[in-house]
């Protein structure tokens, strides 16, 4: 039963996931004028936004995504019982590791 088994990852993307920060969309609300867009001074086009009202996002970098933790990026994650180490069988016991019930694989 040994040998490498992993999973799909269930938390994200082929290995990225929604930026949590924006929610996907790359943008947030300018720092510098609030999001209305406006030169608190004068009312002309914000200098850090040109006026937009919003900027790449500071988490993301305006892509909308980041790496996935659960996963570390690989889009697969362990699929080894954590109790028996994919065995089935744990150690000095005459029988079936518990949790998985002899599969090997995490529940």
């Amino acid at each position: 039963m040994s040998g490498e088994k992993t999973k799909e990852c269930e938390e994200c993307d082929d290995g990225r996931d929604e930026c949590f920060m924006c929610g996907g969309t790359g943008q947030e609300e300018c720092g510098l004028c609030e999001g209305t867009g406006a030169d608190l001074r004068d009312g002309s086009n914000c200098p850090d936004c040109g006026g937009d009202g919003s900027e790449d996002c500071s988490d993301c970098a305006g892509f909308g995504d980041s790496a996935c933790e659960a996963c570390d990026e690989t889009g697969r994650v362990s699929d080894v019982c954590p109790e028996c180490g994919g065995e089935g069988i744990l150690d000095g016991c005459d029988g079936f590791c518990e949790l998985c019930g002899g599969s090997g694989r995490a529940i």
